[in-house]
């Protein structure tokens, strides 16, 4: 796959101002209507994304429904998908060798995964990079079968 460009985002911009249909833009582009819908959802822009001090309103006209309008405008989209592509998801927690160390050290001993994250909060209050949280110490356990025969059994039992 690929992410939609500045000029696919421009030609998106005009269709939805224009009323076109999601199956429409995408057939017009060559991509998935599913596309299309995500990056409109993503992406779509409203006054008070930008400015803190802005207020939402809604028109007389309406007596209910929602505030402010939300429009989907190409340059605010690209900035918000540069701005995502630039800081991608973060690295696997467990990855750090001290931190493995001292939760592999732990789970031999049958603690519990909820005890070993607290236990790291009291013991490296300032450091981030020795924290965890008990989901990820799970899932790690998990994600492999090697590691799954070797602890597993580690795991305490209720």
């Amino acid at each position: 796959y690929s992410h939609l460009s500045e000029e696919e985002r421009q030609v998106i911009q005009i269709e939805v101002g224009n009323g076109a249909s999601i199956r429409g833009i995408g057939a017009m582009l060559g991509r998935s209507p599913s596309s299309i819908s995500r990056e409109i959802k993503r992406n779509t822009w409203f006054p008070s994304n930008e400015n803190e001090s802005y207020r939402p309103y809604r028109p007389k006209r309406l007596k209910a429904g929602p505030w402010t309008g939300r429009y989907y405008i190409a340059g605010p989209a690209q900035r918000k998908a540069d701005r995502r592509r630039s800081k991608p998801r973060k690295p696997y927690r467990l990855s750090h060798d001290r931190l493995w160390a001292q939760v592999a050290e732990w789970l031999g001993r049958g603690w519990s995964p909820l005890l070993i994250s607290g236990r790291l909060r009291v013991l490296w209050p300032d450091d981030a990079l020795m924290r965890v949280c008990p989901e990820t110490i799970y899932r790690w356990v998990y994600s492999s079968r090697p590691l799954r025969e070797r602890w597993a059994r580690c795991l305490p039992r209720g």
